[in-house]
């Protein structure tokens, strides 16, 4: 019941963002509408914020900046999906230290990867209407006409090749409103058999003769669709700049037994998914398998002896090849596709602890080899006092616990990118900080890359 709750209060602080959004555009003279699916708006948001713009840069970023630095949102994510469009995460706390997200697509024509032109965003504007509810009352924000929206949302679900119920219904409710200019718009793209069809199956919503003709449907559109060159070109340079900004975040938790790393990674995961389109975790190392699941708990670090003074050095160097290697081919392209890639330990914990993965070879071999490893963008040190982490986990001695405590402190002294994070707090102020301090590190990233002004971040060294 509590759940459900927090859920509702979620809900209702996304509704009031949105609105508080709507309003800003409207005033500061953006002309917009809505497109997609608006049932419920603006206190029910299904998936994101579709709004169809004539020029997204560069005006909207620093719209988007402004309208969050008025009220106290951060802008974490920015990430170009096709030539002319570009999505926008923000995020906030609620009263009650909620997490929360609110994703806007801003688009100008609606222009696929390939360069194929399906509706230019003037044509969308031009007949865009104010939303008006069950009731007949207007609601904050604009929307496209029923014919435009009708085609709209009728060639994004052919070209994803995805046409469920709840999408048939939006067709057929879009379709009753203006049959005659929804038809028209059909014949803009299809002739035909296939005109007919889809006419048949938006006027009475019955759609299983359309989903089995979309591999068809798909093929004929793009016979006659306008391809432009120019846009293919700028299509090539969306995906460098996609490689040489990457929207990823590479996060490493490092600390004793006892921390709560395992336990905070898969909250921290949960909490963060919306602001990335996937997540990935790690243990210790990149697996060229992808991500790690069910590693053996360690429970006797300290049970085998070390290895030799030729087995240890040859082992790190295995190390630096999985580490350098998993890097480029595992991680990196992971971050480039806007992914949360999260380590619970990393290399360094060797220099930490070395009995425990029964390193016996020179502490500056294994230093050196540190330098030249992948570091990840942010370092998290999950800490407490050692009599609390002895009371957790009791795998080594109590002064070997607190031994180590003071190693990993004087270990991230020397990190530009690292958070000390108290671990003896309940556990949602730790993940509540460490969201913080991620999302924080995205805003600033994504500042930086806008040509933003910088706004006060908190305290990573």
């Amino acid at each position: 019941m509590n759940n459900i709750h927090v859920q509702d209060k979620v809900r209702h602080v996304r509704s009031g963002v949105t609105k508080d959004f709507f309003r800003f555009l409207e005033n500061a003279g953006v002309e917009y509408c809505v497109v997609g699916d608006t049932k419920g708006l603006p206190d029910e948001i299904r998936g994101d914020l579709d709004i169809v713009v004539l020029n997204v840069f560069p005006s909207v970023p620093r719209l988007m900046d402004k309208f969050c630095r008025r009220y106290n949102l951060n802008l974490v994510q920015v990430r170009q999906y096709e030539p002319a469009a570009w999505r926008f995460d923000l995020s906030w706390l609620d009263d009650r230290g909620q997490l929360c997200f609110l994703p806007a697509d801003f688009c100008g024509d609606y222009m696929l990867n390939d360069g194929w032109l399906l509706l230019r965003a003037r044509e969308i504007l031009a007949q865009r209407i104010p939303a008006i509810d069950e009731h007949g009352n207007r609601r904050d924000f604009y929307r496209a006409s029923p014919p435009v929206e009708f085609i709209y949302y009728l060639l994004k679900k052919v070209h994803k090749q995805e046409l469920t119920d709840r999408h048939g219904d939006h067709l057929h409710a879009e379709w009753c409103k203006d049959p005659s200019n929804a038809r028209a718009q059909i014949d803009r793209f299809w002739a035909g058999a296939d005109a007919a069809l889809l006419a048949h199956a938006a006027a009475e919503n019955e759609w299983s003769s359309v989903r089995s003709a979309l591999p068809r449907l798909r093929q004929t559109l793009f016979g006659n669709l306008p391809f432009g060159r120019r846009k293919r070109w700028k299509e090539l340079v969306r995906r460098v700049q996609r490689v040489r900004y990457r929207t990823g975040v590479h996060v490493a938790f490092i600390g004793t037994d006892g921390s709560g790393k395992s336990t905070a990674i898969e909250r921290i995961e949960q909490d963060l998914r919306p602001a990335f389109t996937r997540t990935r975790q790690f243990h210790l190392r990149p697996r060229f398998g992808g991500q790690m699941q069910g590693s053996v708990p360690v429970t006797e670090p300290h049970a085998e002896r070390a290895r030799g003074m030729v087995t240890s050095p040859a082992k790190i160097g295995l190390w630096w090849a999985y580490y350098t290697l998993g890097y480029a081919l595992v991680v990196y392209p992971r971050l480039v596709r806007s992914t949360l890639v999260l380590f619970d330990r990393y290399y360094h914990d060797l220099l930490v602890d070395p009995l425990r993965y029964r390193y016996g070879g020179p502490m500056w071999l294994a230093r050196w080899v540190g330098k030249l490893i992948p570091k990840p963008d942010l370092w998290i040190l999950l800490d407490a006092p050692a009599e609390v982490l002895q009371s957790r986990k009791q795998e080594v001695p109590a002064n070997e616990t607190a031994r180590q405590r003071e190693a990993y402190l004087r270990l991230v002294q020397g990190m530009n990118n690292s958070v000390v994070v108290d671990a003896s707090q309940p556990l949602d102020d730790v993940v509540r900080e460490v969201n913080m301090r991620i999302l924080d590190l995205m805003a600033a990233r994504t500042a930086r890359r806008l040509g933003l002004p910088d706004r006060d971040a908190r305290d990573v060294r």
